[in-house]
Formats: structure tokens, sequence, C-alpha cells
């Protein structure tokens, strides 16, 4: 399911790249409205006569007008012009450019995922037969293309490493490793022994996790020269340690255009950026500037550039031609004035007017018919690119607010309606109810029958939510693997419950899927607005922390609660005191004297002591001194005799 995956984006990103594409093949008929400016205006100027008169008369001074304004006009707006065409090529490139990556990282993280549910390689983990594990990193890094495999123990020590890391040492970036840690995965761009590499990590569960298993892909000339075919632009990465030079270790541009994009960047050129994120330092491209991975140590960032020298070259084109037609022009104007004023200026005005409904986003009027044929070919070309974009757009949007497997709303749709639907509430004084559902043990489905049933499996439960949801306006979306999302608008916490009921009654009846009959649990986490959160991501977070109660204790649905949030800014600032505290030598360690009670005292007895009790006490300073009751709900010292 991985590969078919795989496959999939890579088809979209092909699709994306031929729509750009034709953006750029069809760029000439932007100017179309320009053309029909420059027939119409003058004429729409002088006196009312007729159309024949007015070009026999001035159409030689035209001719020689639009010469000296064409040439100006070209040298003048037609670097911004460039500017503007390759700044939107530059934006909807480095958009295809997020994409690639984060696919080439989905990639590393499948097969990462598929090697640490390797029975065999768990079983060599386990019995520590390091030759084998070794060898199973080796043969599965050829088979998915990887460059670098490594296999990391719970210590944070290298076990085996394909590039000849010796055993025993440490694991140079702990900090993914607290990053997979927490959420299963983790991935970066990182320099391993001067060499840049796009690494993924994933624990090896067994079920709980026995190790961490390391990915990763050279970032070469070979990996920028892929980047460029499918975004057009030329590609390069560059890292920087602390204050020491740039170092550039892959790029697709020529030796002596690598050394000026070092100077450049030497010099921070690239400093100063527009609004629309590009750098404004070179003259010779057009540039943007895209962190990769920002640390205290080290910096990693790809430059996107576009040669504006391809860009002007229709404008120098259209010089020469400009040129050699008003030559012409003299020649045949008068007696071609009358027919070129009756078949042109009418369809080119309707196709400018289209051209910049097109422009503006409008599709729906079509472009109109003519008598002349090139006038015709050029309409049909007009309806064939109008129908084009319109499609492609709609495509790309689907695919940016779409899940693919159910075509529920992914997370940035439902993340965008929340929002939506949370301001609108707090406006109106409503109430939003969020609900978070994760399936129970849905790995084992995958491990036990596969991916393809796990696929129907999510289809299966999309289509039974979708049943029961009762209102057309509520919105149902898969956030990720197995856990989706529902928006109730307007209901009360009883509401949201019994919904979530219906949900989990709705799930209770067995699937069948390719003859194999699964039983699906669930568990549901409920947010209310605004008695939960005031914005859409509190809200949605509360949900999730809901959601992780009910699983943890097996109760299926879980109404949030601020006890749930084990990780509230109180506790945590409270923690940052007591590490300080530990560092100022704020802490002090006293005993207090135990009385036995059971021998009963009198005037002339001495006390009988049983043994002390341990305190820790606390001095802060006054800057950092936190509450009794802070410290009292956090803090219990354990006594003892």
């Amino acid at each position: 399911m991985g590969m078919k995956r795989a496959r999939s984006i890579t088809r979209v990103e092909h699709n994306k790249r031929r729509c750009f594409g034709t953006w750029r093949g069809s760029g000439q008929v932007v100017h179309l409205p320009f053309v029909a400016h420059v027939f119409l205006t003058p004429t729409d100027a002088v006196p009312q006569r007729s159309l024949q008169s007015q070009i026999l008369a001035l159409f030689l001074l035209l001719i020689v007008a639009v010469q000296v304004g064409g040439f100006i006009l070209i040298n003048t707006v037609g670097g911004t012009a460039a500017r503007r065409t390759i700044g939107e090529e530059l934006d909807a490139g480095a958009r295809v450019f997020d994409r690639l990556l984060e696919q080439d990282t989905q990639r590393l993280v499948q097969g990462a995922r598929l090697l640490s549910a390797d029975y065999g390689f768990r079983d060599a983990i386990a019995t520590h037969d390091r030759d084998t594990i070794i060898s199973v990193l080796a043969n599965h890094g050829k088979r998915i293309d990887a460059d670098k495999t490594v296999l990391v123990g719970l210590d944070e020590l290298v076990i085996a490493d394909t590039l000849g890391t010796p055993h025993g040492e440490r694991f140079p970036f702990a900090g993914l490793l607290a990053q997979a840690r927490d959420s299963q995965r983790a991935a970066a761009t990182v320099l391993v022994r001067g060499r840049l590499y796009q690494i993924v990590i994933v624990p090896v569960l067994a079920p709980t996790p026995i190790a961490w298993v390391a990915i990763g892909v050279n970032v070469n000339d070979a990996l920028a020269q892929d980047l460029h075919r499918l975004t057009r632009l030329d590609v390069s990465f560059l890292t920087r340690q602390g204050r020491a030079p740039w170092q550039l270790h892959a790029s697709t541009l020529a030796d002596d255009d690598r050394a000026h994009l070092l100077q450049k960047l030497a010099s921070e050129k690239f400093a100063l950026r527009d609004k629309n994120g590009q750098a404004t330092g070179d003259d010779a491209a057009a540039t943007r500037i895209l962190p990769l991975a920002v640390r205290p140590e080290e910096t990693v960032v790809a430059v996107l550039q576009q040669p504006l020298a391809a860009a002007l070259e229709p404008f120098r084109r259209l010089q020469h031609h400009l040129a050699w037609t008003s030559l012409l022009a003299v020649a045949i104007s008068i007696f071609f004035g009358v027919l070129i004023a009756r078949g042109i200026a009418r369809p080119v005005r309707e196709l400018a007017v289209v051209a910049r409904r097109i422009a503006a986003g409008d599709y729906r009027k079509a472009a109109p018919t003519s008598n002349t044929q090139e006038i015709a070919e050029l309409a049909l070309a007009f309806r064939a690119m109008q129908n084009g974009i319109g499609r492609r757009e709609a495509r790309i949007t689907e695919l940016a607010y779409r899940d693919t497997l159910t075509g529920l709303p992914n997370r940035t749709l439902y993340g965008e309606r929340l929002e939506r639907e949370v301001q609108a509430a707090e406006a109106g004084n409503a109430s939003v109810a969020a609900l978070v559902l994760d399936l129970d043990h849905f790995n084992y489905v995958n491990d036990t029958l596969g991916h393809p049933i796990g696929d129907l499996l999510l289809k299966e439960v999309a289509a039974r939510l979708r049943s029961a949801m009762e209102r057309p306006g509520d919105t149902l979306a898969r956030l990720s693997s197995d856990e989706f999302a529902i928006l109730l608008i307007g209901d009360a916490a009883e509401e949201a419950q019994r919904v979530a009921a219906a949900i989990l009654r709705a799930l209770e009846v067995p699937m069948t899927l390719e003859g194999h009959i699964v039983d699906v649990r669930a568990s549901i986490g409920v947010a209310l607005f605004p008695e939960h959160g005031r914005d859409a991501a509190t809200l949605l977070r509360h949900a999730d922390i809901a959601m992780h109660a009910a699983k943890r204790a097996n109760s299926g649905i879980v109404v949030f609660d601020e006890r749930y949030d084990q990780h509230s800014r109180e506790r945590l600032s409270l923690m940052s005191d007591l590490r300080k505290a530990v560092d100022r030598d704020e802490l002090t360690l006293v005993y207090q004297l135990k009385s036995c009670c059971a021998v009963p005292l009198t005037i002339t007895s001495r006390p009988s002591y049983a043994g002390a009790i341990r305190l820790a006490g606390w001095s802060p300073r006054a800057s950092s001194s936190p509450s009794r009751s802070r410290l009292a709900t956090f803090a219990r010292l354990p006594n003892g005799c």
C-alpha cells in the first residue's frame, strides 16, 4: 500500500507540473489585452467618425508611436512582467518542492516502518545478532534507495550502521530521538560527517519500543536534478555551521553560478525579501530561500531560482518583430486598414474581456467565435486553456483539502472550518463541539491482514461515520491514519455525547472485508466551545487529550476535563523552577524527630523517639517563588522513619 500511495503522489505532482507548464506555454496569451488596448484606445480618443477613415488618416502615425512606445514599454515593463511571471512560477515551484520533500519523507517513513515491523529483524535485535542486523539494514536500504540505515538502541548508542559508524558510539541526533519518542516518528535534514542527509526515525515495536531505526537519503546533485525536472527551477542545498561560511552540498547550477551563489549568500544579498518572500538582491534570477532546518548549531536551506533571461527573451523577440511589422504595416496599412478594423477590433476586444476574466479566476464565460480562421483558432485555444486551468485548479484544490483514500476533508480543511465556526459561535454566543475519534488497535489489522484490508477498513469506517451524521451542516474529516474528527455546530455536551454514542453503535456491527470479519472499536474525545477552548487549535488539542483519556480508561467516550491535561503551562513552569532551584542550591534536606506514641509518658520519663521524617525544604528567590498551592498540587515528597 505504501508503494501505491507513493506512486499516486508522484502522479499528482506530475499533473501539477503539467498544469504549471501549461501556464508557461500559454503565457503569450496574457498580452492580448495589451494588444487590444493598443489598437482601440487611440480610436476611442478621437471624434466619432468611421473606423476606416480613422485608420487611413492615423495609421502611419500610430505605427510610429507604437514602434517607439513598444520599445520603451518592452524595456521598462518587460522586466517587471517577467519578474511577476517568474514570481508566480517560483511560488508554484516552491509548493511543488515542499510536496516533493514531504513525499520523500513519507516514503522513507513507510520504508522504515516496514523494516521495523519485520519479525526476523526484531528477532535479530532481541538476540543481538549484529551481523544479521547489518545485512538486513543494507538489503532494506537498497530496496528503498536509502543511502544510510542505522539501528540505535534505547540507550541512544549505535548498534549497527551501513556507513560504518562504530558500534557503541552515541547517536549524534538525540533531539530527533526525543521527537520520535513523543510522536512515533521524526524527520529532519541534517549533516552527517560533512554530507547532507534527509533522515527519518521510527521505533521498532515488540510491542513496546526496543530500538530505533534511522533511514536517510543523501541530498546530492542527482536529487537536485530530480527536483529540477519536476519544478522547472534551479535547486541548491546549503548548510552553515554557526558563523562559518556557507557550504554547498547539491545544486543544478553550473560551477560559476555555484560560486556566485556562495558569494551572494556570504555578502547577505538575499537578506531582504519582498512581500511575496522572494529575495531582492539578485538581478539575474528570481530567488527564494526555504529554510529546511534552523538549529542553534546548524542551518540548512534550499535555494530555488529561476533565471530572468529566459523570461525576457520573448520581449526581445517582440522588439524585433515589432520593428519589421511596423515597416510592413506602413506599406499595406491603407489597403488592409478597413479589413483590420472590421475583422480584428471586435473579436480581439471580446478576447481581452475573456482574458481579464480568466486572470480574475472566472472561467465561466466562453471565448467568442469568429469567421476569421486565426481569431477562431485563438478562441479555441482560449477555451481549451480556460477548461484546462479550471480542471487543474479544481484537482489541486481537491488534493490540498481532501483525503484521497476516503474522500473526506483532511486536517487542513477541518481546521479551517473549525476556526470559522468558532469565530461565528463567538460572535453569535453559540456553541461548537469538536470530536476526535481514534480506532483501537488499528495497527493490528494492518500487521495481520495487510494494508489493503486496512484501507478497506478505513473506507468502511468513513461510510459508517457518514451514515451516523444526522445534519448536513456538520463536518466529518480524517486527520491521520486511523484518526477522524467531527465538527458539530450548535450542540451542547449532551448532544455531542449522543452523536458520539451513535457513532460507536454504528461501529459495533462487525465488518466483512474480502472474507475477513473484523470487529472495530473506537475511542472518542469531546471538547466544547467555549467551555474547553476559545480557539480552534486549543479545542482540537483538548478533544485529542480527551480521546487519549478515553483510550486509557477504555470508556469509549470522554468529555475533556482539566485533570486530563498533564502538560499545562503551570506544570511546565513549576518544573522549570525546580530545575533552576537545583542549580541555585535552593533545596535543603532536614529531619524531623518522630516520637514513639506506644509508650505512655510521665512527668519524670524522657520522650522516646522511633525515628525521623525526611523533609525537603525549598527557599526560592523572591523573583521565582512558587505559590504554596502550585507546589502542593505537584510535589509529593516521600516520608520515611
